[in-house]
């Protein structure tokens, strides 16, 4: 999942305001959150290792665009790679519009889908010596506007063909529920029957969610508990950083 170098652009929405997670300002979505926002906190785990530190941390925020129609959007922090992926989808009408960012210590990618159901969309992907530009037919449905759809209580297609953003492509997956609505498990499954997502709801709360089988798991966590791990994260990076810059200082020269 590492590219080229790349600087990256903010997509602005057409107020000129770029969502808080497209535009690498998460904390904004806590600070100056629209009534009806939905926010959850995760820790990410290797399901062989599960009580090691954590692999990674992630946030959910689902709620109204400020510009009308509705947002959905998750940050990844992978700790161990040092990679950040932002994936946040917007939805009005039959217009959908998603960006897909990996921040990596020496890479990036970001793609850019804009379109309608039923139309087709318009994909432009920057992170290699060019900009690369295609347009999808069919269109589609997205992951996270699926994911939401079902928190909130709402029918989802049994079939659909499913955006896949690493590879830019939409592939067809069986989309099943099971239980009720006070605790119910919704899965993604390939054509061959393996799992491609699953998340665990109760309620209206997004509870757990899981890639692949064998793959990481993420379980809802307090607020506190992400912000401690996070911050203990980030306290240790420096703390590399700083002890690598005084290495490099202390290095004779040749």
């Amino acid at each position: 999942m590492l590219f080229p170098i790349l600087v990256l652009a903010l997509v602005p929405q057409a107020s000129g305001r770029p969502a808080p997670l497209e535009s690498g300002l998460v904390r904004s979505v806590e600070l100056d959150a629209p009534a009806g926002t939905y926010v959850a906190w995760f820790r990410l785990d290797a399901p062989e290792a599960p009580d090691a530190p954590p692999a990674g941390l992630l946030r959910y925020v689902a709620g109204p665009d400020p510009d009308g129609g509705e947002r959905v959007e998750v940050e990844f922090l992978f700790l161990a790679e040092g990679l950040r992926v932002v994936h946040g989808e917007r939805a009005r009408g039959e217009e959908r519009h998603t960006v897909f960012r990996e921040f990596g210590t020496q890479s990036g990618r970001t793609l850019i889908v804009s379109g309608a159901a039923g139309a087709g969309y318009e994909a432009t992907e920057l992170g290699g010596p060019e900009v690369v530009r295609r347009h999808l037919v069919p269109g589609g449905e997205f992951p996270l506007g699926l994911l939401e759809h079902a928190r909130a209580g709402r029918a989802v297609p049994r079939t659909a063909e499913v955006f896949e953003p690493l590879g830019t492509t939409f592939e067809p997956l069986t989309l099943a529920t099971r239980g009720g609505f006070e605790e119910r498990i919704l899965e993604a499954r390939r054509a061959d029957g393996s799992l491609r997502w699953g998340a665990t709801f109760r309620g209206e709360a997004l509870v757990a969610l899981s890639w692949s089988e064998g793959g990481p798991r993420a379980r809802a966590v307090p607020r506190e508990e992400y912000e401690r791990l996070r911050g203990e994260h980030e306290l240790a990076r420096r703390v590399a950083e700083e002890a690598a810059a005084r290495t490099f200082r202390q290095r004779p020269p040749r």
